[in-house]
């Protein structure tokens, strides 16, 4: 009976010890979120109408930087076709986008970094000028392989954004990042000129790849 009532009370104090205890969890971190896939690209079922959110590639005929004035006409070819589910030919290649320089910040000061606005408003196709809604979504400079290899580099060691030129800012980067610069309002797409020893600009060649935010009909 005696060695019952030891082994009860032993087990007693086993609770109690584990009780007492204070048990810690350390923290998991949260996994990073991944980013939002991109849109689905749109479907082009005729030949008069073009969806909105459909891509565009485009090379630019001449040079656009520092030396260029607000309210400039600027044009480019477009580079890459497009076609109907049916393989018939909406926008072929050759044909004509352009827009206007809407602002231009030459970075006069120590630091800063110099800046263009690109509004796109119109195409021609088929000889046939057509109003024209769409944002620059990226721009790929025709540059020498070196200065591709220079620009590469600062941008995996993670260089401020405004040096790699053809970056291209956001809209919440231009409330935050370029709140007090007067190019951040306005039309068009806002555009990184580098940090290159020559007069900033994006040559001509330069690609650019445009989205466009309204349909765009060809009929007529």
């Amino acid at each position: 009976m005696r060695a019952i009532a030891a082994a009860v009370l032993a087990m007693n104090l086993v609770a109690c010890g584990r009780a007492s205890d204070v048990i810690t969890f350390s923290p998991v971190p949260l996994p990073e979120p991944l980013p939002a896939p991109p849109p689905p690209e749109p479907v082009i079922e005729s030949v008069s109408l073009v969806p909105a959110g459909t891509r565009l590639r485009v090379a630019l005929s001449e040079t656009v930087g520092t030396l260029s004035r607000v309210g400039d006409r600027f044009s480019a070819i477009v580079t890459s076709p497009l076609f109907t589910t049916g393989g018939a030919v909406v926008v072929p290649a050759g044909s004509v986008a352009s827009g206007t320089i809407t602002a231009i910040d030459p970075a006069g000061y120590a630091g800063s970094r110099a800046l263009v606005r690109l509004d796109i408003d119109r195409i021609t196709v088929n000889g046939r000028t057509h109003p024209l809604s769409a944002t620059i979504v990226e721009v790929d400079p025709e540059l020498p392989p070196e200065e591709e290899a220079r620009l590469a580099s600062l941008s995996r060691n993670g260089a401020e954004k405004g040096v790699i030129l053809g970056s291209i800012y956001t809209d919440a980067e231009l409330r935050t990042v370029l709140k007090d610069r007067s190019i951040a309002a306005g039309r068009g797409t806002v555009i990184s000129l580098g940090d290159g020893t020559i007069e900033p600009a994006l040559p001509a060649g330069t690609v650019l790849t445009l989205r466009t935010t309204r349909d765009l009909l060809l009929a007529g």
